[in-house]
């Protein structure tokens, strides 16, 4: 008997959790998933559906269905994290330590361990401390081996005005260019790109800017 081959109900909206680490879904075909690592410069990796498959099912690799708002949302995401890579360390960081608020801030509102009141914020951010910690340490620990934690443990706690201003700005884009300045790449900042970053940064920028294309 002849079997039908395997295809997953998968898009460019969604996200692939592969390890722990969040890759963007790039292109689906009839026989392959394409997606890109978003948080470095790694090359993009296709699996076949099957492939993918098994990986799901052995626990390896998770499904998050509808991640991005759109696809537009997901193509400027990528290209935002391409921007990244070209700013500074201390934008890099800031805009690190932005996101890990961001993102722990929801992943706690879904499993209904905090809410947006401000009633109960002072119950609720002890442990909302506690976990952005602990991402904070694990991401320094992959992207640098053996990084000074210390420099960003040392900030203080921000408010929860600055902390909501975050979220807002975050669950719609999943773009972290959203917290880095808009003269990043203006000006006197400019000059000190070269001409290969320079051809990076405007194909980056051209998909963030016009991300429908």
């Amino acid at each position: 008997m002849k079997h039908e081959p395997i295809r997953l109900g998968v898009t460019t909206c969604d996200a692939i959790i592969a390890n722990g680490e969040l890759h963007a879904i790039t292109k689906v075909t009839p026989l392959f998933v394409k997606m890109k690592y978003l948080r470095g410069d790694r090359e993009p990796i296709s699996l076949t559906h099957a492939e993918l498959a098994e990986l799901i099912n052995g626990g390896q690799f998770s499904i998050q269905y509808g991640y991005f708002e759109s696809r537009q949302v997901a193509r400027r995401a990528i290209a935002g994290r391409s921007l990244m890579t070209r700013v500074s360390a201390k934008a890099q960081l800031d805009a690190f330590w932005k996101e890990c608020w961001a993102t722990t801030f929801l992943e706690m509102e879904a499993e209904g361990a905090i809410n947006r009141s401000s009633d109960r914020w002072d119950e609720f951010l002890p442990e909302l401390e506690r976990r952005v910690t602990e991402k904070l340490k694990l991401g320094l620990k992959k992207a640098t081996a053996g990084a000074d934690f210390d420099s960003i443990a040392l900030r203080r706690t921000p408010g929860r005005t600055s902390i909501m201003s975050w979220v807002r700005v975050w669950e719609g884009t999943k773009d972290p260019m959203v917290f880095v300045k808009k003269s990043t790449f203006n000006g006197s900042n400019a000059k000190r790109v070269g001409a290969e970053q320079e051809a990076i940064i405007q194909w980056a920028l051209e998909s963030y800017l016009h991300p429908n294309q």
